[in-house]
């Protein structure tokens, strides 16, 4: 995605923003690493949950994260792909909303890579036997995850989520005034510009 493809009042700057705070997300720890992402449940009904964005792809306008195969957010994309993503970094008073549609990774390939550039710590969180959300024994305090077994076990409940942004609404707070841009994509073209924050 190249800001030669935009138009409008602010459009190749606010990408740039844009695509620089989530490529910083994802090389080291910032205040736009946690996301919040809202999708939509079989009754309807909003969901949101926070997870750590792993990957972007200025070029191509994804972002992605990991999640457990059996998770209630998976089934969720699977049915309604379109969600929103939003991070806030304090320290810089910048607010991203994105919008767009997620896909959950097939390839055996691409989830491998992936895969492979998790930790231990990362991985281990994959032991659980139980899918998330499985109610406890009630003696229970937490899931007796299965480190004994083989890694492959644990790849097999491992998921990576790429979502495609259709959709930018950057609001920075620290600026005085204000300042907010909205930007819509259609195919590879960014339209859109200033708004009222």
């Amino acid at each position: 995605m190249t800001t030669a493809q935009s138009t409008g009042p602010g459009v190749p700057a606010t990408l740039a923003a844009t695509w620089r705070t989530l490529t910083e997300a994802t090389s080291r720890r910032t205040g736009s690493t946690l996301a919040a992402l809202a999708t939509v449940d079989p009754t309807g009904a909003p969901q949101v949950r926070s997870v750590i964005l792993r990957a972007c792809d200025p070029d191509r306008g994804t972002v992605a994260f990991a999640t457990d195969v059996r998770s209630a957010k998976v089934h969720e994309l699977r049915v309604e792909p379109r969600v929103a993503v939003t991070v806030y970094d304090d320290a810089t008073g910048v607010q991203l909303r994105l919008a767009g549609r997620a896909t959950v990774a097939t390839d055996p390939e691409e989830r491998r890579r992936r895969w492979a550039g998790f930790g231990a710590h990362t991985r281990r969180a994959y032991a659980s036997p139980t899918p998330p959300g499985t109610p406890l024994a009630p003696d229970a305090t937490t899931t007796a995850a299965r480190v004994d077994e083989p890694d492959d076990a644990w790849f097999d409940r491992f998921a990576w989520v790429e979502v495609r942004v259709d959709a930018v609404d950057r609001l920075d707070v620290s600026a005085d005034p204000q300042e907010r841009v909205l930007l819509t994509r259609d195919g590879d073209a960014w339209t859109g510009g200033p708004v009222t924050p």
